[in-house]
Formats: C-alpha cells, structure tokens, sequence
C-alpha cells in the first residue's frame, strides 16, 4: 500500500496534470459574461485607450503589450487609470475575447445597445405589467374634445383619446428593442466562444417574456 501511495506522489496521473494546467471552466450566463466584460472590467474603455498596433491598425493583445514593453522598456497605455477594473495593470483575455465578439459578430446597430446595457448591468425595460388603456382628452371647461366633420365644427366626427400609462407605439418600441437584444446576446451565445474561465451558457431571460406571462 506504501509503494502505491509512493508511486501516485512521484507520478500523478495524467488526469490531475490535465486538472492543474487546464482548470475546470465555470458556467456563466451571456448575460453575466456581458456584465462582467463591461461593467466590472470595462474592457471597451481599456480598448480604446489602447496604442493602434501599426500599420494595420486594430488593438493588440495583452501579450502584445507585455512583450512590447519588455523589449522597450515603455509602458503604452498613456492614461493614469492603467488596464481592468478598478485602474489594475492585467485585462483577462477572456474581456478582449468577449469585447472582439461584440464587436464583429453583431449589427453595428446592436454593438452600442448590447454594451451599454452590459454596463448597466440590466435587460432593457420592456415594460413589463403595463397595459395601455384609452381615457377621453377634455378641455378645461370639463367638455370631451371633439374632431368635427366640418369646418363650422357643427358635425362631431369622434372624441380623442390618449392612452395610460404609456402609449401603444412606445410600448412595441421598447419590446421590440427587447427582442432585438436578445437576439444579440443569444447570438453571442451560441458563437461558442473560446474563453480560458469561462463556458457561456443561456441566454436564461425569455425572449418574449410579456407572452410567457400572458
């Protein structure tokens, strides 16, 4: 039994030496991912205080940075704020990978949305329990107010109406800014994303929540 418990120590398996290189990956939301890339480690504020990389342009790595300043003895972030959250000197791969997916895989319309709601670290509002429902406009005198069929108005045609708490239009607004969202984020997703920590997961909100609880 000692010679075993010997042999273990002075020749792990193979197994725990792929453990220790290659630690389990931890689930994680898109939605969270997203959050965590924005808002914790402001990936996109990191970028664009970034040196261009030359003459091709584009933003270099953190390899790229630690291996020009070892050669050159500078560091390339001229900003006093340094790289990651909270002004650190490290910006984890995986925030770059993340930020490089939002940027190339979604519409250009949809790069601002989905980074400034990671930010915020929040879904859009898609107004959830609200129901318009129409109330009669009135003047001051407490009379309805009236569209006529003639100039003389004479001939009342039908009475306005306004709507509350929030108007049709800007209810489908803001649901189909919803969805379109979701679509980004579930795109995102399903991109199989090569991340070293992390193995994204859901999106878990529904896409239209306003009909699941209908």
């Amino acid at each position: 039994m000692l010679k075993i418990m010997m042999k273990s120590q002075v020749n792990p398996s193979s197994v725990t030496l792929q453990g220790l290189h290659n630690p389990p990956r931890e689930d994680i939301d898109i939605v969270d991912l997203l959050r965590w890339a924005y808002q914790t480690q402001r990936v996109d504020e990191v970028v664009r205080r970034s040196v261009p990389s030359g003459i091709n342009g584009g933003y270099r790595s953190n390899a790229a940075r630690a291996l020009e300043t070892g050669c050159l003895g500078v560091i390339t972030d001229g900003g006093r704020m340094g790289f990651g959250a909270d002004g650190a000197d490290y910006l984890p791969e995986d925030a770059e990978r993340v930020h490089d997916a939002v940027r190339y895989l979604l519409p250009r319309k949809m790069v601002c949305i989905v980074i400034d709601y990671a930010k915020q670290g929040a879904a859009p509002d898609w107004l959830e329990g609200v129901i318009p429902r129409p109330v009669g406009v009135f003047r001051p005198n407490g009379k309805a107010e009236m569209e006529y069929r003639d100039g003389a108005k004479t001939k009342p045609f039908y009475c306005l109406l306004r709507y509350v708490p929030v108007d049709p239009v800007h209810l489908a607004f803001a649901r189909q800014l919803y969805v379109e969202w979701w679509d980004a984020v579930a795109r995102l997703a399903a991109a199989h994303l090569d991340l070293d920590r992390y193995r994204v997961t859901g999106p878990a909100l529904a896409r239209e929540p306003w009909i699941d609880r209908a």
